[in-house]
C-alpha cells in the first residue's frame, strides 16, 4: 500500500493500540546504610552501626555527619567498622536526609542515630519492591510538648 492508500483506509479497520500495562521493575538491593548523626548522638550511632554489623557485616554504611554545630570525631567508627563518614552542615534532621539523596546515587537505607536493628531488616526491605518507604510518626499529636 503506498502512502494515500493508507490515508484512505477506513478508521473501523484500524488495528487498536494495545492497552497500557504498568511497568513494575523491583528494584536493585540496599547497596548502602547511611546513618545520620551529630556531635550529641553520636554514641547512639556507635550503638547503631555495631547493631548493622552484627546482621550483615559486609554492607558498606556512611555516617551523614551534621557538623553544623561542631565537628566531632569519627574516625574509631570508621577504622573498627569500616565505616566511611561524610560531613555535612544540615540545619534539622530532615535536611540532612536530603543530603543523603544528593550525596549517594544508588539504594540506600537511612537510619537515625538512636536505632538500634534487632533483625536483618535489610534482607526484608531487599523483598519490598518499593522504591521509598517511610515509617510512619507514631506521635498522636505532634505539636504537643512531650
Amino acid at each position: 500500500m503506498n502512502e494515500s492508500k493508507l490515508e484512505e483506509y477506513p478508521a473501523k479497520h484500524k488495528i487498536p493500540d494495545p492497552p497500557l500495562v504498568p511497568v513494575v521493575a523491583t528494584p536493585p538491593g540496599i547497596a548502602r546504610i547511611i546513618i545520620g548523626c551529630y556531635k550529641g548522638d553520636y554514641i547512639l550511632a556507635r550503638c547503631c552501626i555495631a547493631s548493622v554489623r552484627r546482621w550483615d557485616p559486609d554492607i558498606p554504611i556512611s555516617l551523614l555527619k551534621d557538623v553544623t554545630h561542631s565537628e566531632f570525631d569519627t574516625s574509631d567508627s570508621e577504622k573498627y567498622w569500616n565505616v566511611t563518614a561524610k560531613s555535612v552542615r544540615c540545619y534539622g534532621s530532615t535536611s540532612s536526609k536530603i543530603e543523603a539523596f544528593r550525596l549517594w546515587n544508588e539504594r540506600f537505607l537511612f537510619l537515625d542515630a538512636d536505632i538500634v536493628l534487632v533483625g536483618d531488616l535489610v534482607r526484608v526491605l531487599n523483598s519490598n519492591p518499593c522504591e521509598v518507604i517511610v515509617s510512619p510518626s507514631m506521635e498522636k499529636d505532634p505539636l504537643s510538648k512531650h
